[in-house]
């Protein structure tokens, strides 16, 4: 009779159990209540991983792996199988004297370590995780990036290897200035070997863990790598030397601590007891085995990934890992999760007819119970210009029927094809936003201001130091500067050290004066540190360098952009309190300085502002939008030109135009053009093969009204030879028109394509071949508009005219448009015509 109550009472709390998850699919929940052992769930676009992930940890938090188990603390009593029963038909929760009979090894909170990507994705984790378990227990589960969390053994054990804990984190723009100087030290001329490439090489390394000495063994007769190797060396005393870290090496560095302290490593490994990944498919040699080196004895590492979305080989990832990851952990478990709830099927099919031609995969198909929506819209345009105009025609289309710009995602194969895009919404007036600009702390009186921060919390640091030293200028010269850097490196001491003993140094007699007063500012702002908020901190940096007087002055005399530099230092401020009210007893100088340096392009993207986004491919990915442009869907542009002569590079090529077009919810628009300028050469392009991988059946396509000639034959322009320069002929097929009637194959409806393929101009290549300079228009006439008139806008719809102010050969015309309320555009730029046209 125990027995069965004990029986009962398991299947009674398994019910239990898969109701607390019940909006959760199938494969979702077998990934949920897998607790034990290594796990690789491979998770399509749009399959709902993070929410994977949410419930996971509350399971492994709330149950453990009480499901599917038969072990319960006692033996189970009527009374048991009452309160659950109960419990099950109400759908309230078990009563507390019940809790422990529910859970079987449950794991605590802060034994649980989530690493993702990017901040945003850690952020969003601890949002989920604190609504479903509560606050406290939320914030407990330490969900962090891969830099973050370096960043936080580090600080706690980075004097096991050499470096102090107030160590300093050094951005691009740091690392490259570090080069400079060692360039300059070493007589190495940047037109041989560019600081960027030296740069770029020495993160190779590190990402593959070869330290200078192994890389100066594996580049013994290259020039360029021994040389590289040499500077590698050079770089990493000045890093060790001033306490600094870049990016790379703050996971080279926590993989080194990890793999020769085991004291270390043991103390982690047992703190985490279970390790999840996010985007696996993303990780370099590094990441990997810094994964590998925190996973504990029992192996319970669950990462979570799509190999169909590898898409940063260029940055060090390697799709191996994910590709290999059964054979790296024996008994691994894989869970597919293909349901998509993102797009409609149309979208889904033609993802994946593309990703099907790869090879490089595990192989899955996605699916979705959503509508099959329309059709892929594909439009074929005269030119770049012809093709923003046609992006703007369509998301006007979408506002008068009660759309918002924020629906709107342009995305591109490389930041180049932005600028007509971004010069047209300019023109017409369109609000718009470009993540991958300049970042707000990238700007020079930010990281002027962070830098001078920089040095009170960190006395070494010489780099930042070089930045401010005469800014605001302070008659120290670039040769005091120099001289106080060689006394340092003499002496082994920093050059603050040098400074505060000016007077002690022959070469320095002529700048006492002024070092001793940055000197003595330097200490003001170290009694600041100490007496002020950190808020409070950040006006007094601003005050005491004499930075904002002299941004004041410049304003006063007229200088066009000191007035926006003040508000930025006052943005700076705000920020400075907000991060202080969100780290309470907790927030540091130190701490904003590694928050700020660890901010990505994505993180500064705010979901709620209504505008249009334009982004590259490789920014969008983990994120969706309604509406999705894809341009410049041509050979040569997408895929790459590089990738035809790599079969590895065009397979990461496909997996980019995957991503990109599993973005789209609602329908997704594929433009190309007949001609395109890049690099300041006119082109003549094939569609891209990824366009001819869709079944034609799945597809819509339109031209552009000004190609209305008869349709000319590319074989006559290509070289006679089949699938021409590339070697490419793409299959025929059938397709919808947008009309809705039935034609033949991509390539050949568009184009009545001959065997041969046109030559394709890339830059840096002779001009040669069809590529030539494009046919002047002619200019526009001017337009004219008067106050009352009623005025059509290709976006915004319908308005009339308030004001119209002349300016510049031209006029601002400021309209109150019916549905959006008052824009101001250049009259002769904006897409208006005079009318009520629908």
């Amino acid at each position: 009779m125990a027995t069965d109550l004990q029986t009962e009472f398991c299947s009674l709390r398994d019910t239990y159990i898969e109701k607390q998850f019940g909006r959760l699919n199938e494969m979702q929940r077998r990934a949920v209540f897998t607790t034990s052992g290594p796990l690789l769930i491979l998770a399509g676009a749009g399959s709902g991983k993070t929410t994977v992930l949410v419930n996971r940890i509350a399971n492994l938090i709330r149950f453990g792996s009480a499901h599917g188990s038969r072990w319960t603390p006692r033996p189970a009593v009527d009374e048991d199988l009452r309160a659950l029963r109960t419990a099950i038909m109400t759908g309230t929760d078990v009563p507390a004297w019940l809790d422990d009979m529910m859970r079987y090894n449950p794991t605590r909170s802060w034994n649980i370590m989530a690493i993702t990507f990017t901040n945003k994705a850690a952020g969003e984790l601890k949002d989920r995780l604190c609504s479903m378990l509560g606050d406290e227990e939320g914030k407990e589960v330490f969900a962090s990036t891969f830099h973050s969390a370096c960043v936080r053994i580090l600080r706690r054990y980075a004097e096991e290897i050499g470096w102090p804990r107030s160590f300093t984190i050094y951005d691009t723009d740091d690392a490259q200035r570090v080069m400079k100087a060692i360039y300059k030290e070493q007589s190495v001329d940047d037109k041989f070997f560019q600081v960027k490439a030296a740069l770029n090489q020495i993160g190779r390394w590190k990402d593959q863990l070869i330290d200078p000495a192994e890389a100066a063994k594996e580049s013994v007769g290259k020039t360029k790598l021994e040389l590289a190797a040499k500077l590698y060396g050079i770089y990493e005393k000045r890093l060790h030397e001033a306490g600094a870290f870049d990016f790379d090496g703050l996971i080279y560095y926590t993989v080194r601590l990890l793999q020769e302290n085991a004291e270390v490593r043991d103390y982690y490994q047992t703190k985490y007891q279970y390790l999840l990944v996010d985007e696996y498919q993303d990780t370099s040699v590094a990441q990997f085995r810094l994964v590998s080196l925190l996973t504990g004895p029992e192996k319970n590492i669950c990462v979570v990934g799509d190999d169909d979305q590898s898409i940063y080989r260029f940055r060090g990832a390697t799709i191996e890992n994910i590709l290999n990851f059964e054979r790296y952990y024996p008994g691994a478990k894989v869970i597919r999760l293909e349901e998509n709830y993102r797009s409609t099927s149309n979208i889904l099919n033609a993802a994946n007819c593309v990703i099907s031609h790869n090879t490089e995969r595990k192989g899955k198909t996605l699916w979705t119970k959503n509508s099959e929506g329309a059709p892929v819209h594909v439009y074929q345009a005269e030119d770049e210009r012809d093709e923003a105009s046609h992006i703007a025609e369509i998301i006007g289309q979408h506002l008068r029927a009660g759309g918002h710009l924020s629906d709107h995602a342009i995305l591109y194969r490389m930041n180049a094809q932005s600028n007509p895009i971004e010069n047209y919404f300019t023109r017409a007036g369109i609000p718009h936003k470009i993540v991958g600009g300049q970042r707000f702390n990238d700007r020079k009186e930010i990281k002027d201001i962070h830098s001078y921060m920089s040095i009170v919390a960190n006395p070494k640091d010489d780099v930042r130091l070089r930045r401010i030293i005469n800014e605001p200028a302070r008659k120290i010269g670039a040769s005091t500067v120099d001289a106080i850097a060689e006394l340092a490196g003499l002496e082994g001491v920093s050059m603050l050290d040098i400074i505060s003993r000016a007077d002690q140094y022959a070469k320095l007699s002529r700048s006492v004066a002024p070092l001793f007063k940055f000197w003595q500012i330097y200490r003001q702002l170290q009694d600041a540190l100490d007496t002020c908020p950190l808020d409070l901190f950040a006006q007094k940096v601003i005050d005491l360098t004499g930075y904002g007087q002299m941004l004041e002055q410049q304003a006063a005399q007229g200088h066009e952009d000191a007035q926006d530099r003040l508000q930025n230092l006052g943005q700076l401020v705000n920020n400075v309190k907000a991060y202080c009210d969100t780290r309470g007893v907790d927030a540091s100088l130190e701490g904003y300085l590694e928050e700020i340096a660890l901010i990505s392009d994505i993180d500064s993207y705010n979901e709620d502002a209504d505008q249009v986004v334009l982004m590259t491919i490789h920014s969008a990915k983990g994120l969706e939008f309604p509406y999705v442009f894809l341009v410049g869907m041509e050979e040569s542009v997408f895929p790459s030109e590089m990738s035809r002569y790599s079969p590895e590079d065009l397979e990461e090529e496909r997996r980019l135009a995957y991503v990109g077009i599993t973005r789209a919810k609602k329908e997704l628009y594929i433009s190309h053009s007949v001609t395109r300028m890049l690099y300041g050469r006119t082109c003549r392009n094939e569609p891209s093969r990824f366009l001819n991988e869709i079944e034609p059946e799945y597809l819509e396509t339109t031209r552009s009204p000004s190609l209305d000639r008869p349709a000319r034959s590319w074989g006559s322009m290509g070289d006679g030879v089949p699938g021409g320069a590339s070697g490419y002929s793409g299959p025929s097929g059938w397709g919808r028109t947008a009309s809705g009637s039935r034609s033949s194959g991509y390539l050949n409806r568009e184009y009545n394509a001959g065997a041969g393929r046109a030559k394709v101009a890339f830059p840096g290549a002779p001009a040669a071949g069809i590529s030539r300079p494009a046919a002047p228009r002619p200019s526009a006439p001017s337009k004219h508009y008067e106050p009352g008139e009623t005025v059509f806008h290709k976006v915004f719809g319908r308005g009339m005219v308030t004001r119209v102010t002349p300016a510049a050969g031209d006029s601002i015309v400021e309209i109150r448009f019916e549905k959006v309320g008052t824009k101001k555009m250049m009259a002769n730029l904006a897409p208006l015509t005079k009318g009520t046209e629908d």
